[in-house]
């Protein structure tokens, strides 16, 4: 609570005097300037809203694009706080009742096959902590590219979150579910540090049933280049699949990596090779090996091992790792 408590004054105090509040309901007909007069379209929204500004979306489901454009995403800029979770009534922040109204943020805006789903549901352009992602149940990202797309084609599903060089990268994502995305890498949340310091902060989410073909079930983070140091608190990995890491997989490569988890639980995740709940390779040769900080964390059904291969890498795993890659 008093992480939770830390954080809210920390953004109450980010915030400017004269910030705007747009509100956006599935059966709205306005512009966004209250509940009577919500917007419909979310995306375009958040391209209007400003640093400082708060979103409201009330419950339904909304979707990147009206079109079949894969490349579409929720993009959520610098300062922005996004909210999920309102009846489309409330006045005041305090009266959100996120767990009661669903709030689905879809990548699937054609056929129900995932072959033609969007690549990623969100992309977070923004750094610091003022901007907050709060309250979605987000799912049906497929970021399934091939070997010669984009890294935004092939990572982070449900959310890409963008490296911006000599910034401290540290987003609040709080009160998210993501469920049943799809990637490469990363199939739920990918993040890189690519010459900057990434450390978003994820509280009280699930990351349930997201599938990769490679890494990170769930979530990948790499720190090569710079520092990636993520922190998790309350947060529960289930039923998700990857090669290697099946809810979560770290690498520091040639920058730094540390992976904070706090009263974290990891649910009968699954990984075809090694680190059912974690897998923190070492490249061969140079490189570093990303640290893990648990603090009363759950573990159980991970197969085939909780972390890594078993309490401590081994050098054929590290061999194995770098052959499939």
């Amino acid at each position: 609570m008093r992480f939770l408590l830390l954080i809210g004054i920390w953004i109450c105090m980010s915030s400017p005097l004269y910030a705007r509040v747009f509100y956006v309901h599935p059966e709205g007909f306005g512009d966004g300037s209250s509940w009577e007069d919500a917007s419909p379209d979310l995306a375009d929204i958040l391209l209007e809203a400003e640093a400082g500004d708060e979103v409201w979306v009330a419950e339904g489901t909304y979707y990147p694009t009206d079109f079949e454009d894969r490349h579409a995403s929720f993009v959520l800029k610098e300062g922005v706080k996004l909210y999920g979770g309102f009846a489309g009534t409330e006045t005041s922040l305090t009266q959100r009742r996120w767990q009661y109204h669903h709030t689905f943020l879809s990548g699937e805006i054609s056929s129900d096959a995932p072959t033609d789903n969007v690549y990623s549901v969100v992309y977070i352009n923004g750094y610091s902590s003022a901007t907050v992602l709060d309250g979605f149940i987000i799912y049906g990202g497929a970021a399934n590219g091939n070997e010669e797309s984009t890294l935004r084609e092939r990572a982070g599903g449900g959310l890409f979150i963008e490296a911006i060089p000599n910034k401290v990268v540290s987003p609040v994502i709080a009160n998210c579910s993501f469920i049943n995305n799809i990637g490469r890498t990363g199939a739920a949340v990918y993040a890189a540090s690519a010459g900057s310091r990434v450390a978003p902060i994820f509280v009280n989410c699930v990351f349930k049933r997201n599938s990769a073909d490679l890494d990170g079930g769930a979530l990948y983070f790499d720190g090569t280049g710079g520092e990636s140091v993520p922190v998790f608190e309350d947060c529960l990995f289930e039923d998700n699949i990857a090669d290697y890491g099946g809810a979560i997989c770290a690498l520091a490569g040639s920058g730094k990596c540390t992976v904070e988890l706090r009263h974290c639980t990891f649910f009968k995740n699954t990984a075809f090779l090694w680190g059912g709940g974690i897998y923190t390779p070492k490249p061969a040769g140079q490189g570093n090996k990303a640290n893990m900080k648990l603090g009363d964390c759950i573990f159980e059904g991970n197969y085939p091992s909780d972390v890594n291969r078993g309490s401590a890498m081994l050098d054929d795993e590290e061999a194995e790792y770098d052959s499939a890659h």
